[in-house]
């Protein structure tokens, strides 16, 4: 083989193996990149069956109701805010809670499936479904230092390394 065909067929196969190390980078670099929907329903427990209150915060969904009624929650819950972190697949967390964080508080993000993290009484956490796969990213939640028995922030772990978040809940006395 002649010296100018060995570098032209030398050259062509670097450049393809440019190219497939180039696709398992941008594969790796970007994975578990999702639209992740954070939720926060504030649930007032109490003996009655569940239902939603709608004389504060927004109204939440049926879907929500059914849900956290199959989970065993009793009283009333509603729809406190939500937000918006990222692109990709649409994932969407719930984040249940009746009181304010004492504590930061670290919930891994759910993996290409819906979760709920329900507070309990203790002040410990569980998932539902229990063993749904997770990113090793997190939403953590956090007593607001300025005020903390009256809101809870949040910040979520974003693919790139960042965090984006803000205000989770703003509690009222009652």
């Amino acid at each position: 083989m002649s010296l100018v065909k060995l570098l032209v067929v030398g050259a062509g196969s670097c450049f393809l193996l440019l190219i497939a190390f180039a696709g398992e980078f941008n594969d790796s670099r970007h994975q578990g990149e999702q639209e992740l929907e954070v939720r926060a329903i504030e649930w007032h427990p109490s003996e009655e069956k569940l239902k939603i209150r709608t004389e504060f915060g927004l109204p939440t969904t049926s879907e929500d109701l059914e849900k956290l009624r199959e989970i065993g929650l009793k009283g009333q819950i509603s729809l406190a805010g939500s937000g918006l972190f990222g692109t990709g697949g649409h994932v969407k967390v719930t984040i249940v809670m009746h009181r304010p964080t004492q504590e930061s508080v670290r919930l891994a993000q759910p993996d290409e499936r819906d979760m709920y993290y329900v507070q309990q009484f203790d002040g410990s956490w569980k998932s539902y479904p229990s063993q749904a796969p997770t990113l090793s990213r997190a939403i953590v939640l956090l007593p607001d230092p300025r005020q903390p028995t009256r809101a809870t922030l949040y910040r979520v772990e974003n693919v790139d390394g960042s965090s984006q978040g803000g205000t989770l809940f703003t509690w009222r006395s009652e």
